[in-house]
């Protein structure tokens, strides 16, 4: 079942004086075509509580506008040095029917290298999500989820530093909105112009 996607940004569990990794989604482009590529980047910030921070691994429940957009998988040009990143099969919630995923939404998981954990301190670009643009939206949703699936995930962060600690803080989704193809409408004004440019036949 396709899971309902709100954009947001929440800090889980409100206030906190502890160190916090926040993620979230940019858009590279706010506006695309039909039929153009949407890329979307996910990046790690830092609250600033603290000496810095880093982070060993990220598993991410998402979500997005799967009748306007289709995810064609990441691009990791650019992206943090994991050791893995992708769309695993195996603990996902069942939210990975395929990868990538394609019902709207699924489970991103990214593992450092052992002994070389993401410095998030100055915040970093993790990788980038790619997506086709298919149909027309004022704003086709792509957004974090706390936890979902069967059995249920949860969205982490874990510390660099200080094994299996959570370090998990606001999510921030986004949304890309999506106009007709240049010259689409031309398309299917042409067919009704062609009939008017006919010459009438006398009766």
């Amino acid at each position: 079942m396709r899971t309902l996607c709100l954009i947001l940004a929440a800090v889980i569990g409100g206030q906190t004086s502890r160190a916090e990794v926040t993620l979230e989604f940019r858009p590279e482009s706010e506006v695309v075509s039909v039929g153009q590529i949407a890329r979307v980047g996910l990046f790690a910030t830092w609250n600033g509580q603290g000496y810095g921070q880093t982070i060993s691994a990220v598993e991410l429940v998402f979500a997005w506008d799967q009748p306007r957009l289709h995810l064609l998988g990441l691009d990791h040009a650019g992206g943090a040095p994991f050791l893995t990143s992708g769309f695993p099969s195996v603990n996902s919630g069942g939210l990975n029917e395929t990868s990538p995923p394609g019902d709207g939404d699924g489970m991103y998981r990214a593992l450092a290298m052992l002994g070389a954990p993401i410095d998030a301190t100055e915040g970093v670009r993790l990788t980038t999500f790619v997506f086709h643009a298919w149909s027309p939206a004022a704003a086709a949703s792509v957004c974090m989820l706390a936890r979902a699936g069967n059995p249920m995930v949860h969205t982490s962060v874990f510390d660099g530093a200080v094994p299996n600690a959570d370090a998990t803080g606001a999510l921030i989704g986004t949304s890309i909105r999506i106009v007709p193809a240049p010259g689409a409408g031309w398309c299917l004004l042409l067919p009704g112009l062609m009939r008017m440019g006919r010459p009438r036949r006398r009766m």
